[in-house]
């Protein structure tokens, strides 16, 4: 039997040919050494052989470019997603794995494979797939919220009536406690539909690759003073070896914000709150590592019943509260692909663990 190594590189031309994806062979001056007859379409290049052409000529994306000087460096292999579009065809989003590969073809070395999927058509079933999931969720939400908004305006209409009926026409001096009644009613509706309108713009995110410690500092300081009238203290611990993410700044402070009002309320008088982060530099295909922030308290905790419904929208252990911050905030953490968990007990306090992963090539 002939060896591997002595078949005609003409015989490895045919298998390239022969393959589902578009396909390039790269020299060591990133010149298109061979491409197959899905990535000429793709692309639309002539047939080859002809003038070598430089592939960032063919594909001008930056972030490809980089991509493929990162692989020629150290010889890993990476992969990434962009959008090619070509005049009269359309968009077409494609996944990109770029190899090293160890082969010597008629003395030339040091070659570079690379391999193009269409992924159009999965990423449009995912979209799909999370439209109709949220439909199904504000469907949902919206029993829910006209169930809530049901019973305050019943309490707002009765309340009015009782005023009518009675208190007006006697002018009772208890008139103002009962126009207090209403206008907190009024607020309660006002939160609902403020909650409602950050559900339905959750997943609009501004993504920007920064340092998380900064944004978590800011909203300690916004909480501070209504922690010092309970006198609780807020220890932190932001290590330095915590590196950049790609987060939308505004949104996760919305979630710092709603888990370190919690903890101030979760303590009646005197107690910690402490806020940690620390970095995970577990590598996996998609990510180089996480980042846990943790938030605990010493308050009252939440029972176990209690612990497996807090992420549900409208559920409540406040005597006034609407239910939807725990549940928006875990939204928000799975917007940025990261996981929102909790855990309690009762008379000892809460931790809530927000995980965060680094991303490739962010």
């Amino acid at each position: 039997m002939t060896e591997l190594n002595h078949i005609d590189p003409i015989v490895y031309k045919d298998i390239v040919e022969l393959s589902p994806h578009a396909i390039i062979i790269l020299n060591e001056r990133k010149e298109i050494f061979f491409c197959n007859a899905i990535f000429r379409s793709l692309f639309g290049l002539s047939m080859m052989p002809g003038p070598l052409k430089s592939v960032v000529d063919v594909i001008p994306d930056r972030d490809f470019a980089r991509l493929v000087e990162e692989v020629d460096a150290d010889g890993f292999k990476r992969e990434m997603e962009f959008i090619h579009e070509r005049e009269g065809i359309g968009k077409n989003i494609l996944k990109v794995i770029v190899s090293k590969i160890p082969l010597t073809v008629r003395g030339i070395g040091n070659l570079i494979l690379i391999a193009f999927e269409d992924i159009s058509e999965i990423r449009r079933l995912e979209v799909e797939a999370i439209n109709t999931e949220k439909s199904e969720a504000m469907v949902e939400l919206a029993q829910c919220l006209a169930h809530e908004i049901g019973n305050l305006l019943y309490s707002l209409k009765t309340t009015l009536q009782f005023i009518k009926e009675e208190k007006i026409a006697r002018m009772d001096g208890d008139i103002e406690g009962d126009v207090d009644s209403l206008i907190d009613n009024v607020n309660q509706m006002d939160d609902l539909l403020v909650s409602l309108h950050r559900f339905n713009n959750f997943e609009r995110l501004e993504i920007k690759k920064e340092d998380i410690r900064p944004v978590i500092k800011r909203t300690i300081a916004l909480i501070e003073k209504g922690a010092e009238k309970k006198q609780v203290v807020i220890v932190t611990d932001f290590p330095e070896e915590i590196p950049p993410l790609r987060i939308d700044r505004r949104k996760l402070a919305q979630c710092f914000l709603n888990l370190l009002k919690n903890a101030i309320e979760a303590i009646s008088d005197g107690g910690r709150i402490w806020v940690n982060t620390s970095f995970s530099p577990e590598i996996s295909e998609d990510k180089e590592g996480s980042v846990t922030i943790e938030i605990g308290d010493t308050g009252s905790g939440i029972s176990k019943g209690d612990l497996q419904h807090i992420f549900k929208p409208f559920f409540s252990l406040k005597k006034e509260g609407h239910g939807l911050g725990l549940y928006l905030c875990r939204q928000i953490v799975e917007r940025h692909n990261g996981k929102l968990t909790a855990r309690s007990e009762e008379g000892k306090g809460s931790v809530f663990t927000i995980t965060l992963p680094v991303k490739e090539n962010g």
